[in-house]
């Protein structure tokens, strides 16, 4: 942890937070309604809002209105999600507890349309046990539509999810660096297992993934026989001059313009 604390930009995020917007969907039998006390804990100090919602139309349409809200903003905004969830995604919950299931992939197209739309990247937080799969969260050459994504990676207790938040929050209204605050939250509250990752992190971890899934040597030999195939099946056969050409495409200096092409497009 504190190598990945010091590969964080000191200064990847400062200043004023414009509001929070906390989205809560719990079980009725859940005595502690962690996003609501959060709220009401936040009152005061940082403007936010809450909703409660029930299934994932609900859950789409509150995003689509953070949407319109935000729309001509160039402030921060922070969009807190309080729910349970696992390695696949988040469960939402009415008021008879009957489940609605949304997986990280329909999140990642929501918050890529709120970018692509009004280029504002939020902050999102997955306040939710099991709930951050943060390599579900980022797709390659897409633009990345997060300013910062925050979560846990186990199970975690509501009151030490309120209170973390609220620290986290507290410190970056005020000015904290993120590994300090990142820090400060992991210390203070062991229990959430609190992590953030801000878009240069997730840029690297998106781009340590694409290399694993097609820049592999297995991948790469996988690919050039695929393209033979095609041009066999096309002209015949290859020419040696063709196959030292398709070698010079696949080659790891080819690679670094992968590299370069896969930035420009996760910053556009």
């Amino acid at each position: 942890m504190k190598r990945f604390l010091l590969t964080l930009t000191k200064e990847v995020i400062m200043g004023i937070i414009s509001k929070i917007f906390i989205i809560q969907s719990l079980k009725t039998t859940d005595s502690i309604k962690s996003g609501l006390e959060l709220s009401i804990k936040l009152d005061g100090k940082i403007t936010n809002s809450f909703i409660n919602v029930e299934d994932r139309s609900g859950l789409f349409k509150e995003i689509d209105s953070i949407k319109s809200e935000i729309s001509g903003s160039k402030g921060l905004y922070v969009i807190h999600f309080d729910c349970h969830g696992n390695e696949d995604g988040i469960g939402l919950f009415d008021k008879s507890d009957q489940l609605s299931f949304v997986e990280w992939e329909d999140f990642r197209k929501k918050f890529r349309d709120i970018y692509t739309t009004i280029h504002i990247r939020p902050i999102i937080s997955f306040s939710s046990c099991y709930g951050f799969n943060v390599m579900k969260l980022i797709a390659a050459y897409e633009p990345c539509p997060y300013h910062i994504i925050t979560g846990s990676l186990i199970k975690i207790p509501f009151k030490e999810s309120i209170e973390g938040y609220f620290s986290f929050y507290d410190n970056l209204n005020n000015g904290v660096n993120l590994p300090n605050n990142i820090e400060s939250v992991r210390r203070i509250y062991p229990k959430l297992n609190f992590i953030a990752f801000p878009a240069n992190y997730l840029f690297e971890m998106a781009w340590e993934k694409y290399k694993q899934l097609q820049l592999s040597p297995e991948r790469i030999q996988e690919r050039k026989q695929q393209i033979i195939s095609e041009i066999i099946s096309i002209a015949g056969s290859i020419t040696k001059k063709q196959e030292a050409y398709l070698d010079f495409a696949l080659s790891p200096s080819e690679g670094e313009k992968d590299y370069q092409r896969f930035k420009e497009k996760f910053y556009s």
